[in-house]
């Protein structure tokens, strides 16, 4: 498919698409899900989502520098590659489909700092509220919390984090200390509301691919210096 057609022609293409497995048969993470569930929020709403997320979220915790697809001439932003000039390329993701639905994709396009995504974070291992604002109900923080049935580790958005481990499909996760994701670029977001932890790790791995980063295992690292767990 041609990734230079107009947005409205991109997202159409990616929500006709057939699914290629049976929901339950296998778990299958697909940044075509997240396209999904931006337009389904969309749809729900009533209104587009960055407009929502600034009345609902954002701007209630304070969240000032959180937007989808910042002015090309950022430049606080960190530069997601370099062009074929050798030019830093700002202000836009490095993902073709965050590139083609002009960073409202779902699955990419999103840019924020350390300090408001720990803001989001602090606000989801506190219950949902922070500072006396209430984002999220806490059942709302339950559910996120809780492995979907026959998914292994991953829950509603969220992937679990076991003290028993990285569990298998169709295997539930009996002892969740928190949740989290993590990006391609080399970003992780991770709370446990428990204990009221949470962790913003925030790299760039991408903008020099010939640099081999082992992700896993700088995260890996992260976690145990911060909880003395380790997700296998």
């Amino acid at each position: 498919f041609n990734m230079d057609a107009p947005p409205a022609d991109i997202r159409h293409y990616l929500l006709t698409r057939p699914l290629a497995l049976e929901p339950g048969d296998e778990v299958l993470y697909s940044d075509i899900g997240f396209v999904a569930l931006w337009t389904a929020a969309e749809r729900a709403a009533g209104e587009p989502l960055p407009r929502l997320l600034q009345r609902r979220v954002w701007g209630p915790l304070g969240m000032d520098d959180t937007r989808f697809w910042p002015p090309k001439d950022c430049a606080r932003c960190a530069p997601t590659l370099r062009l074929s000039t050798g030019e830093p390329y700002r202000g836009g993701s490095y993902d073709e489909i965050g590139r083609g639905l002009e960073g409202r994709a779902g699955n990419a396009g999103l840019f924020s700092t350390a300090a408001d995504l720990g803001r989001f974070a602090a606000m989801l291992a506190n219950g949902g509220s922070l500072e006396g604002v209430r984002v999220l109900r806490p059942e709302t923080i339950r559910t996120f919390l809780a492995p979907q049935p026959g998914a292994g580790s991953f829950a509603l958005g969220w992937v679990t984090y076991c003290r028993e481990g990285k569990v298998k499909d169709h295997v539930a996760c009996r002892d969740v200390y928190g949740i989290g994701h993590t990006g391609s670029t080399g970003t992780a977001l991770w709370m446990d509301p428990r204990s009221g932890t949470w962790m913003v790790l925030l790299t760039n791995r991408v903008y020099e691919p010939r640099q081999q980063v082992d992700m896993t295992r700088i995260r890996r690292r992260v976690y145990e210096r911060l909880t003395g767990q380790v997700d296998d």
